[in-house]
């Protein structure tokens, strides 16, 4: 049994004749009075007697009457308010993104999102992956952006993009001809995000799987002071386009990939499971997943 059954069985029901029921809703009697048919038989009862005055409902259906017209109204409902304009929702959304999104993508995402939804009052804020998971699991934000470095069923995750990890130097620095084998990652200095930074905890199971033993030079997480210092010919750093932002695509810099299996950037968006993202929100990662992805292949083409 299916809805169409159901609307024409209700409109038979309420007009009491075939041939204007049939008229109301736009179908051969002979289609009607077929859908009908495999209604009783679906249900096991009679639902109209024929008779002088046209169709009467028997006891049978009465009852279905009673059951299926609230049933087809909440359709209709639900319908037209997936079917209203996106501009209409409202409400608050509160989210979390790493550094490195808010530092590439998040200022166009947030201005085309303000643009298509006026209405939805929005916070932002910014941490660790490992502190704006916490903040979704205790509920305190819809959702965050995170490195994808977390395992926990309770998680519910969007992924928003996939991007490789880079051997970053300055325009003029000793970079291999082609992607560089993670042997060739030992013996620079390197400058690399803190051992609490999500990129960091990818490049340290890199570097253990392929037994690697990293001159790591100087920790900090300010992107932006990275992407200074390896101006500087004698500086490298290991790092995904996007964490660096427009400083990748200056012409100062040049980057080539690292040839390393498994390691690859993921971004995603976490959202409780007992927590449902919201349309806003599912708008919201949609907007920027499209921005970051735009942003990662502009700068990977203008880097490599």
């Amino acid at each position: 049994m299916d809805l169409r059954q159901i609307e024409c069985f209700l409109r038979l029901y309420e007009e009491g004749s075939v041939t204007r029921a049939a008229r109301r809703l736009h179908i051969v009697q002979p289609a009607l009075s077929a859908r009908i048919a495999r209604m009783e038989a679906d249900l096991g009862e009679q639902l109209f007697e024929r008779s002088p005055q046209g169709m009467r409902a028997t006891l049978a259906g009465h009852r279905a009457y009673e059951v299926f017209s609230p049933v087809l109204a909440s359709f209709r409902e639900a319908q037209r308010s997936f079917e209203q304009r996106s501009d209409s929702t409202s409400g608050r959304l509160t989210t979390g993104f790493v550094a490195t999104v808010a530092n590439s993508a998040l200022a166009p995402s947030v201005s085309a999102f303000v643009a298509r939804f006026p209405s939805v009052e929005l916070t932002v804020f910014e941490g660790y992956s490992s502190l704006l998971y916490d903040w979704v699991r205790a509920q305190l934000l819809d959702f965050a952006v995170i490195n994808d470095v977390v395992d926990d069923p309770e998680l519910k995750t969007l992924p928003l993009l996939e991007e490789p990890f880079l051997l970053i130097g300055a325009a003029g620095a000793d970079l291999p001809a082609g992607p560089a084998l993670p042997q060739q990652l030992e013996g620079r200095r390197l400058v690399l995000p803190t051992k609490r930074h999500g990129l960091r905890l990818s490049i340290d199971r890199m570097t253990e799987r392929e037994k690697l033993s990293l001159n790591v030079a100087l920790e900090m997480d300010a992107m932006p002071a990275i992407g200074r210092l390896v101006e500087d010919p004698s500086w490298f750093t290991i790092l995904p386009p996007t964490a660096l932002g427009d400083l990748l695509g200056t012409g100062r810099l040049r980057a080539v990939r690292v040839a390393a299996s498994g390691l690859q950037r993921r971004l995603v968006c976490a959202h409780g499971g007992r927590r449902p993202l919201s349309l806003a929100g599912h708008c919201f990662a949609e907007i920027l997943g499209e921005e970051l992805r735009r942003k990662s292949e502009d700068l990977l083409r203008r880097s490599t």
